[in-house]
This record gives structure tokens, sequence and C-alpha cells, in this order.
């Protein structure tokens, strides 16, 4: 399940050269998505957005 996540995030992130400051969760780096559940339990999680960031401001909100 990593495996696929990683394909279609960090991978995607690396080609389009933007790694450096998006894509996985480390202190200093955006977060663009922020989901309800773990995908890595559960892959149906990508379906959960629960916020979406940019530009460092959120353009979607679905917060309970």
């Amino acid at each position: 399940m990593m495996e696929i996540i990683v394909a279609a995030t960090m991978e995607n992130a690396c080609f389009f050269c933007v790694d450096e400051r998006l894509e996985n969760m480390e202190k200093g780096k955006l977060e663009d998505t922020i989901l309800e559940g773990d995908p890595l339990k559960d892959i149906k999680a990508i379906y959960s957005v629960r916020r979406v960031m940019m530009n460092g401001m959120f353009i979607f909100s679905n917060k309970k």
C-alpha cells in the first residue's frame, strides 16, 4: 500500500521538481491535503479529503 501512495505523491513531486517543499510530511514543508482517515490502513481514505491548501491558504474545507 505504501508503495502506491509514494508513487502517487512523492514520485510525482520529484518528477515536477517540487519535492523540496511539498508532498512529504516533514517539519518546514507545506502540506496540501488533509485526509479524514489513514490511507495506509484503508486506501479508501484518499477519498475523504477534509481540507486542501494552495499557496498557504485553504481553498477547500469539508470540516465537520
